[in-house]
């Protein structure tokens, strides 16, 4: 059995001083792997339950447009910033 994409990952981060400019930094894979784990810790936070994929490309997009004018903000304060608390 091959191992799963996650396994190849083995970091800690830790996403109240992950900057923007670390996550642009990284592969496409695995910034896109962080953006979903952030999604999805917003998500329950917020007890949110559905994703609809036109508004997440527009909110993600904006996440990346944040990310790019603001490369020392945390990348939890560019998801607030881009998706709302």
């Amino acid at each position: 059995m091959a191992p799963s994409v996650a396994l190849a990952f083995e970091e800690l981060y830790d996403f109240n001083t992950f900057t923007c400019k670390e996550l642009l930094s990284q592969g496409q894979q695995e910034a896109s792997m962080l953006l979903i784990w952030v999604n999805g810790y917003n998500a329950g936070k917020t007890n949110r339950q559905k994703f609809i994929t036109e508004e997440a490309d527009k909110k993600f997009q904006g996440f990346v447009d944040y990310c790019k004018k603001n490369d020392s903000a945390s990348i939890m304060k560019a998801y607030d910033e881009s998706f709302g608390k």
